[in-house]
Order: C-alpha cells, then structure tokens, then sequence
C-alpha cells in the first residue's frame, strides 16, 4: 500500500540508519546510510518531516553514550525489517540544530537524561516509530503487537466485533505504568518504550510541555529530572492531550473522562480516537503487561503473559544527578 511504501522512506538526513549494523565514519561516528528495508524506496524524508502521515513506520530510535549492538539485537531478531536509528549525545545535537535550531543553547546545558527524554518526542513527532531505551528487550514481533495486546471485548465471530488495527493503521501506543497515584498524576504511564506515527500532534504537545517544564522547574536532583522531562511530566502531558482531544471530552480529578478508572486500565488496555487538526488519530492505551512489567514488581501486579518488551531497569540515568 501507499501508506507502508512511506512509512518505509528513509532519508541521508536522518543520522543513523541502520538495516543489521552500524555504518560508521573514520571518525567512528555513525552516519546516515540511507538503507531502506527492502532497498526499493530510498526517497528522503528531510521535506515530510513533521507532515501527518497514518501508521507506525518500522523504525526503531534508541540513545546511548556510545554504541552498544547488544540492546538492538533482540529487536533485530524478531523484526528482520525494522531499521534502527541510533544516536550518540553529539548526534542529539545535530538532530536539535536541524529540527529545532531556536532550542540548541537551553537544549544543550540539560542533563543527558533530560536530552534522551526531549529527543524521543520529537524523534515520535518528525519521524514517527518507535522509541526504545537501550535497556529494553523486545519480547514479540512488532507487527503482532496490536493483536496481543488490543483487547478483544467481543468475540471475533460477533457481529459487532471490529477487526484488530495493524500497526499501519494505528498513531500511538502508549503503555500504562502504574494504576495508582504518582505525585500529583492519578496514575503513570511508560515512556522507556513509544509509538507514533509521524507528524502526531500529541508528541508536539508532550514535548512542548516538559520543553516548559524544563523552563520552570530547576534541575539537579533525580526527582526534578521526572518533573521536568521523565514520566511525570510525559504522563500529565498525555493526560492532558487525551482530556482535551477524545471524546468525551475534560477531566475529572485531574484524570480524562474519556479513559477508563486507572486500575481497569492497567489490566485491560483502551482503544481510543484522538480528533485533532490532522484528523481523527487512532490509538491504544496499552495495559501494564505490555509495556510495563518487571520482573521486581510484586507479584499481584504482574501478569505471565503478554510482555511485548521488558525494560530491565539499569538506572544508569540517576548517576547524571
């Protein structure tokens, strides 16, 4: 279709694009390889960067210090066609000079965590993929995803039954988190793992509140850095798109009435219509076990069953602080 043939534009525009492996410099830095997954549709993106456009492209987005092939592995191997983009802290910058030029100064005196946290929105929002961090394992085929996960509230054969969206035709996946109460948020969501298509408005959003967060709050303590750009502030930022845009619209308790209660969230997911300037955007709120679980969690919240990725949990991020 149309539709995958662009979501499977690539661009020498893009920093890093790798199909199986890292191409790099003599400068040991890596550099756009313009590899398309199946070699036939090398087109650029750098114009339609921004642009709507529906489903979630397989391409996959993760940030480290430096180049570590191991995290990519387990997503390479369950996703044969998945092109990765890997970028280094120099490459975070390059790719903030190129989309937001106005940001660079502020950008660049934020916490390495803090960066990593305002490049996956706006990686989400021009290019539209998938984020993961360098920790996170991928469980399952990322194309079988929707169908693990989306609950199926009727049975297939009913005749109100609605067939399970693909990837192509879905514009976020959001997991949940935790059910419960987290500073001033009823309840969190994930964001070590998204999903988007390009050009969704509400990572523009996302980003545009932690970019204000970031102006407000001082910075310095690990508490401050889920305030300011982490899952806090993600979360309320979602929360706030979802009351604003989904039908019915507004919040109760600071919570959007068009969700369902935190904790029937958590174990059954949501499908939901965002109606936004780009068009009606169709979404799941995934439950905990999709992307949430941990091994660690007590045992009355986590699920055997259904993981798509697990985030191992390395931390390494608290060190910056």
């Amino acid at each position: 279709s149309n539709n995958n043939n662009n979501n499977n534009q690539d661009t020498n525009n893009q920093d890093t694009n790798v199909h199986n492996n890292v191409h790099s410099d003599n400068n040991n830095r890596a550099v756009a390889a313009a590899v398309d997954p199946d070699n036939s549709n090398n087109v650029e993106l750098h114009d339609s960067a921004g642009s709507y456009l529906q489903g979630i492209p397989m391409h996959l987005y993760m940030t480290s210090v430096r180049d570590e092939p191991e995290p990519r592995q387990s997503w390479l191997s369950l996703n044969p066609d998945l092109v990765v983009h890997w970028y280094d802290d120099g490459l975070l910058l390059d790719f903030i000079s190129q989309r937001r030029p106005d940001i660079v100064t502020i950008f660049a005196q934020a916490l390495p965590i803090e960066q990593a946290d305002l490049f996956r929105y706006l990686a989400m929002y021009f290019y539209g993929g998938i984020y993961a961090d360098v920790d996170v394992v991928c469980k399952e085929p990322i194309e079988t995803w929707p169908r693990i996960a989306i609950p199926q509230l009727l049975p297939p054969d009913s005749p109100d039954a609605k067939p399970v969206p693909t990837m192509a035709e879905l514009d976020f996946m959001i997991g949940v988190e935790f059910s419960t109460p987290q500073d001033s948020n009823p309840m969190q969501f994930v964001q070590w793992t998204l999903a988007s298509s390009r050009g969704n408005p509400l990572f523009l959003h996302v980003f545009e509140y932690c970019w204000q967060m970031v102006s407000i709050l001082p910075r310095g303590v690990a508490r401050a850095v889920v305030k300011r750009t982490g899952p806090i502030a993600f979360t309320r930022a979602v929360l706030d798109f979802i009351a604003g845009h989904a039908r019915p619209q507004g919040m109760v308790e600071g919570y959007p009435k068009a969700l369902l209660p935190p904790k029937e969230l958590a174990e059954m997911g949501q499908t939901l219509s965002l109606f936004t300037t780009v068009g009606e955007l169709r979404g799941v709120i995934l439950p905990y076990r999709s992307f949430g679980y941990h091994a660690s969690h007590r045992p009355s919240f986590r699920s055997p069953y259904d993981h798509l990725v697990e985030h191992m949990f390395r931390g390494s991020w608290q060190d910056q602080v």
